[in-house]
């Protein structure tokens, strides 16, 4: 009976690590943000080229100079986009937005708009401008349209996709998606709690008998 209550013992503690397994997150998305500074490495975030005045605001957004149609481009490697092809965004004014474009070559290929409404944007790098002769780089530009700045919340490259909301519905979907998780995440706390008790008893059991 000391044999099988050993075995029983290895059983339990074997789904325990099974479950205990499902809780545990998932890595997170890499994000690589696009900032206010000249950029030294093309993989920094920072801009290659601009005829108007980039400043940081907040914690990972910037704010473009208005002034007529002036654009700021960001420019990263071909094998950066293919290991984070999702461009994410979001515009806090869109409609100071002249135009947001990618394009593997200015001088070779032609600018692709990308839509720059409001709510969070997302699109993916790679499909845009896959028939596109490849220069080395890849090129993300930023036009303003007004005298009045345009302040960008945040803008960066991902490995991951993310959800796309526009208008208004921003915190409505965040709130769902957290709601799920949360509930997820209780389920599966309770499994493990259940598996405890059950291995638990089991263990008591074979040892009386």
């Amino acid at each position: 009976m000391k044999q099988l209550g050993k075995i029983i013992s290895v059983l339990a503690v074997a789904a325990l690590m099974t479950v205990f397994a499902a809780v545990i997150p998932a890595s997170a998305e890499d994000q690589l943000y696009f900032t206010a500074n000249v950029t030294t490495s093309y993989e920094d975030g920072g801009y290659w080229a601009t005829d108007v005045t980039v400043t940081a605001e907040g914690e990972h957004g910037f704010v473009l100079a208005g002034g007529g149609t002036l654009r700021c481009i960001w420019a990263f490697p071909d094998a950066l986009i293919e290991s984070h092809p999702y461009l994410c965004f979001k515009l806090s004014n869109p409609e100071v937005c002249s135009k947001i474009t990618l394009s593997k070559s200015f001088n070779a290929n032609p600018e692709l708009p990308v839509s720059s409404v409001e709510g969070a944007q997302c699109v993916n790098v790679m499909t845009t401008v896959q028939d596109q002769d490849p220069n080395g780089y890849t090129y993300v530009a930023v036009y303003t349209s007004e005298e009045e700045q345009l302040h960008v919340e945040y803008m960066y490259l991902s490995d991951e996709e993310a959800a796309a909301t526009g208008g208004d519905n921003t915190n409505t979907n965040t709130n769902t998606t957290n709601n799920n998780t949360d509930t997820g995440a209780q389920t599966a706390v309770g499994a493990a709690i259940a598996a405890v008790m059950g291995a638990a008893a089991l263990i008591l059991l074979s040892r009386k008998k």
